[in-house]
């Protein structure tokens, strides 16, 4: 049986950065194998934000933006988590807040501005996803802003 040269698989499968190495398999035996292909983690979801602080122009909401993924991947749950920096610390130095469960063909989400306070020098925006059957933890972005305009 002659060995095909391309196999074209589905991006869903290679989403996560890391080293992979594929395996052509014919009754248990190894027929063909190829060499290790390294991932890095692509930046295709970015969030955005209306501006580079959030006071005083925030009345009602802010609402938080991002892009989606170009390859749709099923078993997928992504969430959107909030982190407040205290004034003085940097944005490692931060406090989670709260966590929303966000759909990335929404591509939007509305956060009310009385959940921003002061007190606090930034807030951190951060797209994470879990996988639905391994608990598999990855961060996608993450942008901060001020909470004032100074």
């Amino acid at each position: 049986m002659p060995l095909r040269k391309k196999l074209i698989l589905p991006c869903h499968h290679l989403c996560f950065p890391g080293i992979y190495r594929i395996a052509v398999i014919n009754d248990e035996w190894i027929v063909q194998e190829s060499k290790a292909i390294k991932l890095q983690q692509t930046n295709e979801i970015s969030i955005s934000l209306p501006r580079s602080y959030i006071f005083p122009r925030c009345f009602d909401y802010l609402k938080i933006t991002w892009t989606n993924l170009s390859c749709l991947v099923q078993d997928l749950e992504f969430k959107m988590r909030v982190f407040a920096v205290p004034v003085g610390s940097s944005s490692e130095q931060s406090y989670y807040m709260e966590e929303y469960d966000i759909e990335l063909s929404q591509q939007a989400l509305e956060l009310p501005c009385y959940q921003f306070d002061i007190i606090h020098a930034q807030f951190c925006f951060q797209i994470v996803s879990v996988e639905k059957f391994t608990a598999r933890f990855s961060e996608w972005t993450r942008k901060c802003v001020y909470t004032e305009n100074c």
